[in-house]
């Protein structure tokens, strides 16, 4: 896990190749580019670099935000990102999964291993260390997973895709996250992620273990309390994201409270603000914004938070004679009609 072992992130390389691309040098006659000007041997291993991060752009191109770093070295079982739109929580969970599937997660015990000895964080060691003592390190491939999405079009529009997107490349061996008869994504080292809705009857998502499950925007109680019953024999893990538009819910009970509180060892969860993710410009931010119609609609969409909603629905929503009537003009109207 390159972020915690490394101060140089392969992104700043791909900016420096980019700018040794773009500068020009006179030779001669000729103008030639920095990058053409380097030793043949140090051009063919950028070159390896970047067909590398190229085709596992998850492992090597994705570069998580602190909150982010802190999260992955979670090993708690039930896991939460409350997150404002565009804040990048999907991605992060995605992220985590398929860093288990492929066997790059910081919490398999060989990566946890090294990272405990090697991390350039006192923070990040110290935290590695004890968590290998304890032995809380989770599965390594062959992994089970399961994505829980809304409904089939989200999914489509979505989550299959942010797989496919962080997945590396060449270990991928069927995408068919669309086909209606099997909705998977398998890896040549028997990992699979399955795809389900929140539509399905509730016995569907029954019957089997899994190593872990994602649930995407709010799910219905009963759907995660089947896929609780799926983790168990499997010592495995639930990831939940989602942006609070429904307000307060079962899930505030159950995770964000213990979670945010944490006085739960088996639940850990954090609000991740749209700020929190750098490739969000501001113009999009201030597009957000302008959508929401209350203060709570602010703090829910841009900052993640889990807000009790109430009042209008559109702050901008006026009726033109008040919905109570008050009693003496009531008693007028009336009167007119009788006479």
């Amino acid at each position: 896990m390159y972020w915690y072992l490394r101060d140089e992130h392969p992104y700043d390389i791909l900016k420096e190749i980019a700018a040794l691309d773009n500068t020009m040098v006179k030779v001669g006659d000729e103008l030639k580019s920095k990058f053409e000007l380097m030793p043949d041997k140090e051009r063919v291993e950028l070159v390896r670099q970047m067909a590398s991060w190229d085709s596992a752009p998850g492992r090597y191109i994705y570069h998580p935000n602190p909150k982010e770093e802190w999260f992955f070295l979670q090993p708690h079982t039930i896991k939460g990102i409350s997150g404002g739109n565009r804040s990048g929580k999907t991605c992060t969970i995605t992220v985590d999964i398929v860093a288990q599937i492929e066997g790059w997660h910081p919490l398999q015990r060989g990566n946890l291993e090294k990272i405990a000895l090697n991390a350039k964080s006192e923070k990040v060691r110290s935290h590695c260390s004890r968590l290998v003592d304890e032995k809380k390190w989770i599965a390594s491939p062959p992994i089970q997973a399961r994505c829980v999405a809304v409904d089939y079009p989200f999914m489509e529009k979505n989550n299959g895709p942010e797989y496919v997107k962080w997945a590396s490349q060449g270990d991928l061996k069927y995408i068919g996250f669309d086909n209606e008869k099997k909705r998977k994504i398998t890896w040549k080292n028997n990992s699979f992620v399955e795809f389900m809705s929140h539509e399905q009857q509730t016995d569907t998502h029954g019957g089997v273990s899994r190593h872990v499950i994602q649930y995407d925007e709010e799910s219905p109680k009963e759907k995660w309390d089947e896929g609780m019953m799926r983790i168990m024999s499997a010592n495995g893990r639930m990831l939940y994201g989602c942006t609070g538009v429904e307000g307060v819910t079962w899930s505030d009970e159950v995770i964000w409270e213990p979670g945010l509180r944490g006085d739960d060892p088996r639940i850990y969860a954090m609000e991740m603000s749209t700020y929190d993710n750098p490739t969000v410009s501001d113009e999009m931010i201030n597009l957000i914004k302008s959508l929401c119609t209350t203060e709570e609609d602010v703090e829910i969409r841009i900052f993640g938070k889990r807000v009790r909603k109430g009042g209008n629905v559109y702050d901008m929503a006026r009726d033109d004679y008040p919905w109570v009537v008050p009693v003496f003009e009531e008693a007028r109207v009336f009167g007119e009609l009788g006479s």
